[in-house]
């Protein structure tokens, strides 16, 4: 019996076309093929110090860039509370979602890019490391699996040159790995912008022998950010991000100029 009303309250979601959801109390509209997720995130279950770090680092006059936007939350959550989004999703599952979402909250300010931001352009192979198309584990480093998809990879540079943006005040990127390659790529303009970048590291999915110095290639490419913090927005020494223990784990670190 609870499966049959659980099954027939998907059925009307998805016939009424949107599940009333809540971001950090704010009333949203969204998918109804992720209810579950939704109202985790309704609960204040899902990544609150990301919401946070978006709420304290935006103001209605900044620029958002969104590296692995997944289906939304975070964009969503962003564009209501600074003038300007850009967002970049490659997984075209996740981007359907994603581009759906933002067309229910009516949200004019968010520029959406179908396609991955990595350390060189072209066309590459991604897959989920979940296994599932959409799941937000899609990733340019997965090798071993049965499904790819071929996405299309601009370079931070080409994306800055056609967008002709001038200033950013907060970059999260979330890109199941790419990051090691991606970073490196962008230090000069952020040090010349100094943007809060809220990065996302996945070092378990390098190969064991790799993981170590690949967290201590990433801190040093951003040792000229003065302030680091942990996912739960903890001051931190970036030598612990350097650990054997970091780097066999899934960590999320706040670099910035300034605390808020």
């Amino acid at each position: 019996m609870k499966n049959l009303i659980k099954s027939a309250g998907k059925a009307y979601f998805r016939a009424r076309g949107h599940y009333p959801s809540k971001i950090q109390g704010r009333s949203v509209r969204v998918d109804p093929y992720h209810i579950a997720f939704w109202r985790a995130v309704a609960k204040d279950r899902w990544e609150t110090s990301t919401f946070d770090v978006i709420s304290r680092y935006l103001t209605p006059e900044s620029t958002y860039i969104d590296v692995g936007a997944w289906i939304g939350p975070t964009v969503l959550h962003a564009a209501q509370q600074c003038k300007t989004v850009y967002c970049f999703e490659p997984d075209p599952t996740a981007l359907r979602h994603l581009n759906w979402n933002i067309e229910l909250n009516k949200l004019r300010n968010v520029n959406v890019f179908g396609a991955a931001l990595a350390a060189n352009g072209g066309m590459f192979q991604m897959a989920s490391f979940g296994g599932e198309a959409g799941d937000s584990m899609t990733s340019l480093l997965q090798t071993e699996s049965e499904h790819f998809i071929k996405v299309l990879a601009l370079t931070w540079q080409d994306f800055l040159a056609d967008a002709q943006i001038e200033d950013f005040d907060l970059i999260k990127v979330d890109v199941e790995g790419a990051e090691f390659g991606l970073i490196p790529t962008m230090v000069d303009e952020l040090k010349e912008k100094k943007p809060a970048l809220f990065l996302s590291t996945h070092a378990p999915y390098l190969p064991t022998e790799d993981r170590q110095a690949g967290m201590a290639a990433l801190v040093d490419a951003l040792s000229f950010y003065p302030l680091v913090f942990d996912e739960f927005l903890n001051p931190i020494d970036p030598e612990e991000i350097k650990t054997a223990e970091a780097a066999n784990a899934f960590g999320t670190y706040l670099f910035t100029f300034e605390e808020k």
